[in-house]
Order: structure tokens, then sequence, then C-alpha cells
């Protein structure tokens, strides 16, 4: 339990044995039930096809829900062998490393009404039942990434998730209200920890840095150490063991053997 948050007064099973239970008053749906799953760009009209969109590269995707929409072409340079999407889409990496690293975002963000990126991301479309914000968060879950792992279809190193897995994966619903609350504490929070991380690794940097530069200045002479390496305690000498220690015991073994053979003997005859 973290502290500060309490649990829902009812619980019940969602039929997924990796979410465990959920709230009694939530909603347990097949993601296709409450989302469109790759929708097709003929919904673009002609008037469009010279129209600004972002192209999302798979490299231009992080696995924390970033993405860089920096780079525009005209639609009309991106209709043939891409994936189409929409701002308020989520996207979700299918092939393998990137899916499992957790590669997708949620484009409420995104600079064009469309966009284009390669086909190995999955598009996901959501309906009025839930937030595109809400429905990203789901596509991080630990349980989502590893069920879709053990899905992926393809020779060796071009595995990938097939949409009937994302299609029928079985999401916890809440309602609306509840799903913007969840999402704006978790981004709340989610956005502490990130600044802690970015801190400990920027003093980790430092320290290694200062690291170097002290080795170097000292090995090469920038720096006289005589006088405080003088002032170093010394390290205590190992105690050694007497003389003939290891002599007297092995001695004593070979005794105690030998006495031991002997009573054999006697008892024998």
């Amino acid at each position: 339990m973290i502290r500060g948050l309490k649990p829902y007064p009812a619980y019940k099973p969602s039929g997924v044995e990796l979410l465990g239970q959920v709230p009694e008053h939530w909603e347990v749906r097949r993601l296709k039930r409450i989302a469109r799953l790759n929708p097709s760009k003929s919904e673009v009209p002609l008037a469009m096809r010279d129209d600004p969109a972002a192209f999302l590269r798979m490299e231009h995707v992080g696995s924390d829900g970033r993405f860089d929409a920096s780079e525009v072409r005209p639609v009309s340079d991106l209709w043939n062998g891409f994936t189409f999407f929409r701002r308020g889409d989520v996207i979700v990496a299918k092939i393998t490393p990137c899916f499992e690293n957790g590669k997708g975002a949620c484009l409420q963000n995104l600079p064009t009404s469309v966009g284009f990126g390669p086909t190995e991301f999955h598009v996901i479309r959501p309906s009025a039942a839930v937030t595109s914000s809400y429905l990203y968060r789901v596509t991080t879950l630990s349980q989502f990434r590893q069920l879709g792992a053990d899905e992926m279809t393809g020779a060796a190193g071009q595995q990938r998730v097939p949409a009937e897995f994302i299609a029928n994966f079985l999401i916890p619903l809440p309602p609306l209200p509840e799903q913007t609350a969840l999402v704006e504490y978790l981004d709340a929070e989610t956005a502490k920890i990130d600044t802690a991380v970015f801190a400990s690794r920027r003093e980790i940097d430092l320290l290694r840095e200062y690291r170097q530069r002290l080795i170097a200045d000292v090995v090469t002479g920038k720096l006289d150490v005589r006088e405080v390496a003088a002032q170093l305690p010394e390290e205590p000498a190992d105690e050694e063991e007497p003389l003939g220690t290891e002599d007297t015991e092995a001695t004593a073994d070979e005794e105690t053997d030998n006495n031991e053979e002997t009573a054999d003997e006697e008892e024998g005859r």
C-alpha cells in the first residue's frame, strides 16, 4: 500500500489473472469495445492531401510517452507505405524489442491534425467512453506488455504483437471523471519521480567527473599530496599464523587417523 492512499471500499474480479481485482464500480471491457484499432486513412479528405503532417519515426518515440514531432511533411508525401494517425490517438510499437521496452505515446499534443509513422506502430483511437490519456496509461501496464510479448508472432528478432491481442485485451474502465483524476495524479507524481531521478543521475555524473579529474591531477603531478598522504592512517598488517601451526594440526590429524585404524584392527581380531 502506498502511503497517503487508501483502497476503494469494495472490489470484484477483473477476469484477467495478472490484473487481479478492480474496484466494484469499474467496468472491465475489451479494448475493441471502447476504441478503434488501426483506423483507415481513407477518412482523410482529398482536400487535406497537401496539408502538413507530423512524421514520427520509431526513434522519435520514447518509452516514457514523449515524442518528437518536429519532422513535418505534406500528407501526399506520406500517403503510401506509412501508418496513419490523428491527434488524440494512442500509438504502441508492435515489433520486438520496442514493444517490450514500452515505446508508445498519447498524441493529444500532436502539432498537426493528422500524422504518419512506420508500419511498426499499432494505432488505437479512443471512443467517447475512454480518454486517450487514460488509454495510453493502460498500454504502459506491465501486465499489458507481458501478455503482449507472450502473444508475439513471427521469426526471431522480427516478432510483432498481433492486432488481435490488443483488440481483445480486457482493460479496467473507471467512469470518465475518475479517469481524468487518475491521469492527473499520475502525471503529477511521476513528474516528481522523474525530477528526482534526473537530479540523482546528475549528481552521479558530477562525482564521476570529479573522480576522473582527481586521478588525472594527482597522477600527472598537478597536485602535491605528499603531506596529506603522510597523514593517512596505516592499514593494519595481516595477522600471520605462528610457524608450524598447520604442520602441528596436520600431524595431530594423522595421529588420530592412525589410532582409529589400530583400534579397528584390534577389534577385528
